[in-house]
């Protein structure tokens, strides 16, 4: 029994980890592009505004499996590099950029 709960959890783990598209943890992709797919969904959250709350943003970036601490810093990095959001840290608040707001 303990050999097929092992069977199934790697099985399942190996699932999981298909559905994790690799490009958030591409530092090259970060630096070149940002993630202006990514900007446009947070664009959509809550315009007309564009200035987003942790509780706002946090599910996005959760839906597209951004949840490990280098992965969030490499999107964020990336956006704000790229001019597509502004992150003030302190207060863990993004502000999505004109171009991305409601589009």
């Amino acid at each position: 029994m303990k050999k097929a709960a092992i069977g199934l959890s790697a099985v399942l783990l190996t699932a999981a980890c298909m559905d994790v598209d690799p490009k958030y943890s591409d530092l090259n992709e970060s630096a070149a592009n940002g993630f202006p797919e990514l900007a446009l969904q947070l664009g959509r959250v809550n315009p007309p505004k564009c200035v987003l709350q942790a509780s706002e943003w946090e599910p996005v970036f959760i839906k597209n499996n951004i949840t490990t601490g280098r992965r969030v810093t490499n999107a964020l990095n990336g956006m704000v590099q790229n001019g597509q959001i502004l992150y003030f840290q302190d207060k863990r608040v993004i502000a999505v950029t004109a171009d991305y707001c409601g589009k």
